[in-house]
């Protein structure tokens, strides 16, 4: 697999994105493209006593970078020799088989949504990212606060982006889909959970879900998003989920080290 890196986007980039690049090629045994500032990269390895570009890595020049307070619908227009956007084009023209950014998230799904096109289909891209479960697997959320709106067309779409996902990568035969409330008893939530619930869910769209080898949707509630039963879709509740472990994470460590 061939990966275009966006080697200037995120925290203390381009050291730790490039970094971790180099350790990437060497543990998985992948190519991987550097798209940004050449002298800049150039000098982060240079300081980490990394005189020659190792086997499997590559640089792509790319003058100008995504500010995390760029207006994320100008980004395309504004910063077309960016690094985001330049790695985008040359995922589209099929020079690599993924594009990997740390940089803005908004900027990045407006610039691959109008660049590398949506699947034929789709209404809205989704982002979903894994984290460990209690059930010793991963559990992803789809979406994951891309899109502040949802409808019900939406969240059944990530559901099935996110069962092949399951399917593909986690090695899931029959992952199971929950729709995340404040509640599993019949009833709860808001009109949007209303409308999306399990017997619309399942009455509506049966033939399709079997298609995709589903199990049913079901309510679940934020504490069940680490127990391993299900991957998750959602409208704004995902992001809080996210921020919530990540504020948990970071509290627990900060309470280790004062011990």
């Amino acid at each position: 697999m061939k990966i275009i890196l966006d080697a200037m986007g995120g925290d203390n980039a381009p050291e730790a994105v490039v970094l971790g690049a180099l350790d990437a090629v060497k543990e998985f045994d992948t190519e991987i493209i550097l798209v940004g500032k050449g002298e800049e990269i150039l000098a982060a390895m240079k300081k980490n006593g990394i005189s020659d570009l190792p086997a499997g890595v590559a640089i792509a020049n790319a003058d100008d970078v995504v500010d995390m307070h760029d207006d994320p619908a100008a980004v395309l227009h504004k910063r077309k020799n960016s690094s985001m956007v330049v790695g985008l084009k040359m995922l589209a023209e099929g020079q690599g088989d993924a594009f990997v950014s740390a940089g803005s998230t908004g900027a990045l799904l407006t610039a691959a949504t109008l660049v590398v096109k949506r699947v034929k289909g789709i209404r809205r891209a989704a982002m979903a990212p894994a984290f460990p479960n209690k059930a010793g697997s991963k559990t992803i959320i789809c979406d994951c606060g891309a899109n502040a709106e949802c409808t019900p067309e939406f969240l059944l779409q990530f559901a099935y982006m996110g069962s092949l996902y399951m399917k593909t990568q986690a090695g899931i035969e029959k992952p199971r889909v929950a729709l995340i409330n404040n509640g599993t008893e019949e009833g709860k939530g808001d009109t949007l959970r209303h409308q999306t619930s399990p017997p619309v869910f399942s009455k509506t769209h049966n033939r399709k879900a079997n298609h995709l080898g589903a199990t049913a949707c079901s309510s679940c509630t934020s504490r069940q998003s680490v127990g391993g039963q299900f991957f998750h879709i959602d409208a704004y509740r995902r992001s809080e989920i996210l921020e919530l472990l990540l504020c948990s994470t970071k509290t627990l460590l900060i309470l280790i080290r004062l011990e």
